[in-house]
């Protein structure tokens, strides 16, 4: 379990994709088993202390800096779809980088002829997922 490596936590809530009811009752019981989050930070630097294995992290919050001391460091990075540089606007084609591209209910993108499945257009980043969405459009 993550409490017994003293996590802590950073972004705007947990589960952000899901129900905000579903994600407010998993921060509070997470909290309750000591969980620390810690959310609306910038990472500054980390660095390992000189003596023992403490790591020192510092953040930026409220415009101060403020350092957080560890033991053990678990850092997990959210995915973006890469839709950069592919020429999309040549094509027609809709996007955002946060988003991906814009899609409608059948896949189909602002180019009418071109349809996308995949990370580069679901919120959901998983392989089996994407596969299912090809299946669609293919049929």
């Amino acid at each position: 379990e993550h409490r017994h490596l003293g996590a802590e936590a950073r972004g705007k809530t947990v589960l952000d994709k899901e129900d905000p009811d579903a994600s407010a009752l998993l921060l509070a019981r997470l909290q309750e088993e000591g969980v620390r989050f810690v959310f609306g930070v910038q990472y500054r630097r980390i660095a390992k202390r000189a003596v023992g294995d403490e790591l020192i992290v510092t953040v930026l919050q409220d415009g101060r800096d403020k350092e957080l001391v560890f033991d053990q460091l678990l850092v997990a990075c959210g995915r973006l779809p890469s839709v950069q540089r592919m020429g999309l606007e040549a094509a027609g084609v809709e996007y955002d980088t946060r988003q991906g591209v814009h899609v409608s209910d059948t896949l189909q993108t602002s180019n009418r002829n071109i349809f996308a499945v995949g990370d580069c257009c679901s919120a959901f980043k998983f392989a089996h997922h994407a596969e299912v969405l090809a299946r669609l459009v293919v049929r």
